[in-house]
């Protein structure tokens, strides 16, 4: 685990008293959180979501051809009612999904309970992320299907419950959608990709025998998996090459929706 930060920065002004420019300014603020998403570091993270939540509210706030020159100004804090904005709230319950879902493709459930306790001790108990937190820990569901899909998945793999194949891939398809929808989709996808080729490796190894007609259906996974990127498109393509394998019948426009994100062309 990182080291907790000491100091955390001071994002407020231009940053022009240290001679860097807003632009800088913008950087970092996506920089610390991406930091602690992919370190796994719940202080870092708790430290710095104002920042990340600020940034993009100030940016949102603005007409879309306008958000580059928005970029360089000076942006403003949130109240903590306005952390509790219904658009504030959907981007760090993002921002925390984005945490849980990377810890739980490393393997990592622990530190999920150790930010919820970061969070609470930060800002109380209706902290920035609660709901998607406690979507993921609890189960508790929403309104969105996507969400509650994906936050059963996290919860599963947190429980520490065993996936047989089907599993892995419905747990695949599910997080590849919602990584997609998410402000960390590049940091994201890359885990995805990771997991679903470790996943399907061990598959291939130690559950051959849970697979349907693994004669025709095992060729199209291994062929998939000598793709050495771990990138969006080969999760799209091993989900495809693994759709017999685990009986599966996808309705023809997904499979189009599948193999277009499975195209790097």
């Amino acid at each position: 685990m990182s080291k907790r930060m000491e100091k955390p920065i001071n994002f407020s002004g231009t940053c022009s008293r240290q001679g860097k420019t807003p632009m800088d300014n913008v950087k970092l603020r996506k920089e610390w959180i991406n930091s602690a998403i992919n370190r796994l570091d719940p202080a870092l993270f708790a430290t710095h979501l104002p920042a990340w939540l600020e940034l993009v509210s100030h940016l949102q706030s603005r007409p879309v051809g306008t958000r580059g020159a928005a970029a360089q100004q000076p942006i403003p804090r949130l109240s903590t009612a306005q952390l509790r904005d219904p658009r504030i709230s959907s981007v760090a319950d993002d921002t925390v999904f984005a945490f849980c879902i990377a810890a739980i493709l490393h393997n990592n459930s622990e530190v999920v309970g150790k930010l919820e306790t970061e969070l609470m001790n930060h800002y109380g108990l209706d902290f920035p992320g609660s709901r998607a937190l406690a979507l993921c820990r609890h189960g508790r569901e929403t309104e969105n299907a996507l969400d509650d899909a994906a936050g059963r998945i996290v919860q599963a793999r947190l429980d520490g419950q065993a996936f047989d194949p089907k599993d892995v891939w419905n747990a695949g398809l599910r997080l590849l959608e919602k990584v997609r929808k998410s402000n960390f989709v590049q940091e994201l996808s890359v885990m995805l990709a990771k997991w679903l080729r470790e996943q399907w490796q061990q598959i291939l190894k130690e559950q051959r025998f849970n697979l349907s007609y693994p004669r025709v259906s095992v060729p199209p996974i291994e062929a998939a998996l000598e793709v050495n990127l771990n990138d969006q498109a080969f999760a799209a393509s091993l989900l495809l090459a693994a759709t017999a394998a685990v009986d599966i019948e996808l309705d023809p426009a997904y499979q189009e929706h599948l193999e277009a994100i499975a195209s790097r062309s």
